[in-house]
Order: C-alpha cells, then sequence, then structure tokens
C-alpha cells in the first residue's frame, strides 16, 4: 500500500554479517539524550490522553503493548493499530526475519513515531541486542518511552531528539499534523498556510553524538529511518 512503500523506499538495510564485520558509525561532538531504562522510570511518564492497544510483528510472535493516540489525533498509525494490531505489517514481518537471522544484531529506528517498528521488533532481537528509537515530536516520545515501562523492555534505548546532520542548529521548529500526530515536517519545509500544524521546537542532534555515548550502536545491524524527507541531512 502507499504507507508500506514509502516506509520501505526509506528504509536502509545495514548488512553488517557481509565481511564478519559489524556496522561502525564515526562519533560525532553532539550532546543527545539518551534515555535508558532506568533513566524512563526515574523520569516517568504522564499517561493522560494515552490509549493502550496492542501491535505485532509476526503472527507467531507475542505482541507488545504501546500506547496510542486517540484514534480522532491520529487517524493513520494510532487508528490502524487499534483496528488491526499491527503496522505496515509486510515492512516489519521483513525486518524481524532480517534480525532473527543474525546473532545479537541492534536495531536503529530513526523516526519512530509512537513505535510502531521498535515495539513489536524487541521479540526478534537476540539476547543481548539493543534497539535505538529516535524520535523528535514530545507526544510520540512519551508514548515511547510509556510503552517501554509498561513491556519492561529494558533493551530499548530512546532518544527524544531530531536529528541532522553536523552543520544543522541545535534547536530546529518542526510543525506536527493535528490530524495525524505522528506526522512532522520541518517548518521551512512546509507548503503554505495549513491550520492543522502545529509548530514544535525540539532539539537536534547527530547520529555520530548517539553512537559516540553509545557502544552498542556499534552493533546496529539494521536501520529504518522515516523522518518526513530529511533523511538525507541525517546521513551527511
Amino acid at each position: 500500500g502507499r504507507h508500506s512503500s514509502r516506509a520501505m523506499r526509506s528504509i536502509v538495510l545495514l548488512l553488517a554479517a557481509i565481511g564478519g564485520e559489524a556496522v561502525t558509525i564515526s562519533a560525532g561532538p553532539a550532546a543527545p539524550d539518551v534515555l535508558h531504562w532506568q533513566d524512563i522510570q526515574r523520569r516517568g511518564v504522564n499517561l493522560t490522553r494515552m490509549v493502550p492497544a496492542s501491535v505485532r510483528s509476526l503472527p507467531s510472535r507475542p505482541p507488545a503493548r504501546i500506547f496510542t493516540y486517540d484514534a480522532r489525533e491520529d487517524m493513520v498509525i494510532s487508528e490502524t493499530i487499534q483496528r488491526t494490531g499491527m503496522w505496515e505489517a509486510v515492512d516489519v514481518g521483513y525486518i524481524c526475519m532480517a534480525l532473527e537471522s543474525v546473532k545479537d544484531g541492534g536495531l536503529l529506528d530513526v523516526g519512530a513515531n509512537i513505535g510502531a517498528y521498535t515495539l513489536p521488533l524487541v521479540s526478534c532481537l537476540g539476547r543481548n541486542a539493543t534497539a535505538f528509537a529516535i524520535e523528535a515530536v514530545p507526544g510520540n516520545a512519551e508514548r515511547l518511552m510509556a510503552s517501554v515501562l509498561e513491556n519492561q523492555y529494558d533493551k530499548v534505548v530512546v532518544i527524544p531528539n531530531a536529528v541532522g546532520s553536523s552543520s544543522d542548529p541545535p534547536t530546529i521548529t518542526i510543525n506536527v499534523n493535528a490530524l495525524s500526530k505522528g506526522a512532522s515536517v520541518r517548518a521551512h519545509e512546509s507548503d503554505g498556510e495549513n491550520e492543522n500544524l502545529v509548530p514544535i521546537e525540539v532539539k537536534l542532534t547527530t547520529l555520530d553524538a548517539i553512537a559516540e555515548r553509545e557502544p552498542g550502536m556499534k552493533k546496529v545491524f539494521f536501520m529504518k529511518m522515516d523522518i518526513e524527507g530529511s533523511e538525507g541531512r541525517v546521513l551527511q
């Protein structure tokens, strides 16, 4: 479908198994917010206006609990998960099988939204693998962290920042669609006036900076990236 095709175009497969080497991401100078299980526990989350649901990667895999938006606020991802219990099932299933094919290969989800990919894929990771979920929209990141706590996923690391290139400023303004809370775009990329777009200022970091903080990033096997057209800047 339309959403599946868009997601597949933005998926970057990192085949760390080729040559027997793990993927290495060079370090950089930025300072990201990196939240491990213990950090999220200490920080806490506010479950107000969150709608619990379940999402799974494959029919044979156990579902993960996921906190979504009211379907009237997010008529795409949240509505689909609440109705079907899955999101982009073909893509998620493919990634699950790829992760299962390697021992302890990690997942990097850039533009994790509410965790529609990250959460169901945790069950596909090896015992010592880590999932890194990067999400800039505060409401999405809050739901993702609430789900991490609900599922007791201590192998998920959440980075609630935008990501870009080393030439980007430390903060940027993104426009969030009030009718599809998961969708956002950098403010200067929005076309004309749209009463449904709400501007939010968010902190920006780089993949290099995250890798410098997190040695586990060197074991990333699969990276999924869906950040509304800014993928090129992130990989610079």
